[in-house]
């Protein structure tokens, strides 16, 4: 679904941007980056929640299953070309925030449960990551339609950045950043 940016929003953007710009540029100098990017993040969102990334010009959503469960992934960063189009949007996010900011709900599973990734275009490089508290805990290399086992309960925020090679031409050719949520009890 792409919704459209009216004249007003874009006005208010470009305003809010500009009476912003001496407070950015001191958070630069006193904050440290992460900070900096949250409050350009912030100060930008009266447009970007008109811009939605899940078209068909994106990279492919996986398909994560726990069991009989369908899991919710929500896509972030992307760097995508295909048909001569290319397109860059950086969300200045890490994994949970993005997971928070798409309101993705989080698959509840029993422990033990297989949990499968599997992208429907192929993959060059697949990294899955697991965060807790903010911070990322472990990150590994993964093959397209990989299974893991949650070991522990609790929820779990997991992100993974794929690239995808496309054809000869560079056709749906780039990579994403996603996140996706279990709940294992």
């Amino acid at each position: 679904m792409v919704r459209r940016l009216t004249f007003w929003k874009v006005i208010l953007a470009i305003v809010l941007l500009v009476l912003s710009l001496p407070a950015l540029a001191f958070g630069w100098l006193v904050l440290d980056d992460s900070r900096a990017r949250e409050y350009l993040y912030w100060a930008t969102s009266v447009i970007r929640a008109d811009i939605e990334l899940d078209d068909p010009f994106s990279p492919p959503l996986p398909l994560i299953t726990a069991g009989e469960v369908t899991v919710e992934a929500g896509l972030g960063t992307i760097s995508w070309m295909d048909g001569g189009r290319m397109i860059e949007g950086d969300m200045f996010m890490n994994t949970p925030q993005l997971a928070r900011w798409r309101e993705l709900r989080a698959g509840s599973i029993p422990l033990g449960t297989a949990v499968t990734i599997l992208f429907p275009e192929l993959t060059r490089r697949i990294t899955l990551s697991r965060w807790r508290f903010g911070k990322e805990v472990e990150s590994q290399e993964i093959p397209n339609g990989h299974t893991f086992s949650p070991t522990r309960r609790g929820t779990h925020i997991f992100g993974i950045h794929a690239s995808f090679y496309g054809d000869a031409q560079g056709n749906r050719s780039g990579g994403g950043h996603y996140a996706f949520i279990l709940r294992v009890r």
